[in-house]
């Protein structure tokens, strides 16, 4: 890890709220990672963290198929009106999921995005549950019914590296928290799908 990046445990139990304009950001589920002492095993599981819009409520679900002629960032800002998932966690986490995006008063046909920080089965193991989602997961923009757009946002990553924050959804609303290039290490290229959401929309 990186020594410019300091975590800390998330103060609380889930759902943990974090009000802003113009998204909110919700922790839905806690994603942990132990050790189990054998064979150096681990038993993880990723956090899921919901992005709402201020301006989307549940009345508003209805939701519109992004502009077929459109490219990929008129698909993301399309897409991004909606509620926003980012990570689904592992597929044993699909009832607690379903549950905490019950309480929000989401359901998942509400979700018109999630974003997949990294193909971990313990990230993206519930994308099923979101059929009628786009999906920006490591490199791939995908739009509902296996529509792929070409995106151009590899070419960020001479501009910006994963902040490496825990839950990953600051990389969208927090754009200063992430290191100017000039401190990023030589030789790093991980970079996060809501790092480059984050990015393209700006």
């Amino acid at each position: 890890m990186s020594a410019l990046v300091r975590t800390e445990p998330l103060p609380g139990e889930p759902p943990l709220l974090v009000s802003g304009d113009p998204y909110s950001v919700v922790v839905l589920l806690r994603g942990y990672a132990e050790p189990e002492g054998v064979d150096d095993a681990v038993r993880a599981d990723g956090s899921v963290t919901l992005v709402l819009p201020q301006a989307w409520g549940s009345a508003s679900s209805t939701r519109e198929s992004p502009p077929e002629g459109g490219g990929a960032k008129t698909a993301l800002e399309e897409v991004a009106r909606g509620p926003i998932l980012v990570d689904t966690g592992g597929p044993w986490a699909r009832e607690a999921l379903l549950v905490a995006l019950a309480g929000q008063g989401v359901a998942p046909g509400d979700v018109t995005l999630v974003v997949g920080t990294h193909g971990h089965s313990d990230h993206i193991g519930n994308l099923g549950l979101f059929p009628g989602a786009a999906l920006l997961v490591s490199h791939d923009f995908c739009l509902p019914g296996g529509r792929y757009l070409p995106h151009g946002l590899d070419k960020l990553l001479q501009l910006c590296w994963d902040c490496l924050l825990p839950a990953g959804p600051a990389c969208l609303l927090l754009p200063q928290a992430c290191p100017p290039p000039s401190s990023v290490p030589s030789g790093s290229s991980r970079l996060s799908s809501a790092h480059l959401l984050q990015k393209s929309l700006l």
